[in-house]
């Protein structure tokens, strides 16, 4: 059970392929962590919302502006960074 509460929803801004971690273990503890699709904001920054839920915890919500780039090799685009390493955390009020 502590894996999945060290998991945290920002975890789910480096897993693009999962939007959705709902889980359960015998003693009872439960919970759920959920990202939006992403919101482009500009041509080189979305914002990405994450929201979390656990057992006996408050609801964490989270909101995250991702900024990346075009990565150039021999003047040739081979990937774009970016991903939380660029992003900025922004706590809901």
């Amino acid at each position: 059970m502590a894996g999945f509460r060290r998991l945290g929803p920002g975890a789910l801004m480096f897993l693009r392929n999962i939007e959705e971690i709902n889980w359960s273990v015998e003693d009872g503890a439960s919970g759920f962590y959920m990202r939006n699709p992403p919101e482009v904001l500009g041509a080189n920054v979305r914002r990405v919302m994450v929201v979390g839920h656990e057992t006996g915890q408050d609801e964490v919500d989270q909101d995250w502006l991702v900024f990346h780039r075009d990565v150039l090799t021999q003047n040739q685009v081979t990937g774009r960074s970016g991903g939380g390493r660029y992003g900025e955390y922004h706590p809901k009020a």
